[in-house]
């Protein structure tokens, strides 16, 4: 079933909310199943007013399997949060989002937008692994009370991340050297690495790399941890 134009859901959940392209078999991708823009709680119109729809749901949210045009959330409050095996050609956006337990965005391919989590509380882990980011991906102001996995994404020469006020127990990233140069360094300046990956020019770019710092030291990455040093004593 194709749904061109907009799927807007908002209320109070006591079961599952599943968008999946075929309910009998979830686990592969469904190619020609397509959402034209998703909205899941409160929406912006094109007149920049909110529509004020709040979703309250005690099960998890699910969207699995579909080709979208943006997939937007605000304002939701799930037991558990899961984005798997779509195709989106816009913005994957979660705004003041919160969850009990986890939050996984997994096998997402973004074509022409950005990955933004900001303004949100997840319960448990964060799970960002296996997706393809071209563009910029924000944790901005987001809280995470144990462990986030971002591991084996594809990023692009025009990817960066914004790790402002992101906060987290533990931050497990694989491979370590996808958030740094991928080129090798001028010897004569005796100069780490750049972390190319993160938003350069943010005011709070120190602290986002005295964060780092922390976060190799807790996964055992010295290496990491020296450079992330290095460029926070010199921002």
């Amino acid at each position: 079933m194709n749904i061109l134009k907009v799927v807007s859901i908002g209320g109070n959940f006591k079961s599952k909310i599943q968008i999946l392209s075929d309910q009998f078999n979830p686990s592969k991708f469904k190619d020609g199943t397509e959402i034209g823009k998703l909205f899941i709680g409160s929406e912006y119109t094109d007149i920049d007013a909110d529509v004020d729809n709040p979703v309250v749901s005690d099960a998890p949210i699910e969207i699995k399997g579909l080709k979208v045009q943006s997939i937007s959330m605000f304002g939701v409050d799930a037991k558990s949060i899961s984005i798997s095996d779509l195709v989106c050609s816009g913005d994957v956006s979660l705004q003041d989002v919160s969850t009990n337990r986890d939050l996984e965005i997994h096998d997402v391919t973004i074509e022409e937008g950005d990955l933004i989590i900001e303004k949100s509380s997840i319960g448990r882990h964060m799970f960002i692994q296996v997706n393809k980011l071209p563009y910029k991906t924000s944790l901005s102001g987001t809280s995470v009370s144990e462990v986030s996995y971002i591991e084996n994404n594809v990023w692009e020469s025009t990817s960066n991340i914004n790790l402002s006020r992101f906060t987290t127990s533990k931050l497990l990233s694989n491979p370590a050297s996808a958030l740094y140069a991928n080129k090798k360094n001028d010897l004569l300046k005796f100069k780490p690495h750049d972390f190319s990956l993160l938003l350069q020019g943010a005011k709070d770019l120190g602290d986002q790399y005295c964060s780092l710092k922390h976060w190799f030291s807790d996964s055992g990455r010295l290496k990491e941890e020296d450079m992330a040093y290095f460029h926070m004593n010199d921002c």
